[in-house]
């Protein structure tokens, strides 16, 4: 299962991004630490094929907590985990049943993507 983060601005710059659950959850539950929105937003965002829209504040707002908060606190391999937290450790790709939470972690070269979409967006919806 995949999400599609597309500029609300067909003509704009940023275009579309595409990202796996793996890596959104972890950056989902990023998002809903700034509480931009309201929680019928934070919780359709769990759902591949519905549409939320964040308008072009909200997504510079993403961007800059994402630049200032997080990728400060990561070095080239650190991964943003499920929990919030950070780990250094390799990801193994392999599915974990007893834990599924770690199947879950956002990578600092999706962090750093996602940032640089969210700056030349005129926002964006995911679906």
């Amino acid at each position: 299962m995949g999400f599609t983060i597309r500029d609300l601005d067909c003509a704009g710059g940023a275009g579309t991004l595409d990202v796996n659950a793996w890596h959104w959850r972890p950056t989902l539950d990023l998002i809903q630490s700034l509480d931009l929105g309201d929680e019928t937003r934070s919780i359709l965002m769990h759902y591949s094929g519905v549409t939320v829209q964040f308008d072009r504040d909200e997504a510079r707002a993403i961007a800059r907590a994402i630049r200032e908060r997080y990728l400060p606190q990561m070095g080239p391999d650190t991964r943003l985990t499920f929990e919030g937290g950070f780990t250094d450790e390799p990801d193994t790709q392999g599915f974990h049943r007893d834990d599924l939470s770690l199947n879950y972690s956002a990578t600092r070269p999706w962090l750093e993507r996602f940032c640089e979409f969210c700056e030349r967006c005129q926002g964006f919806a995911v679906n």
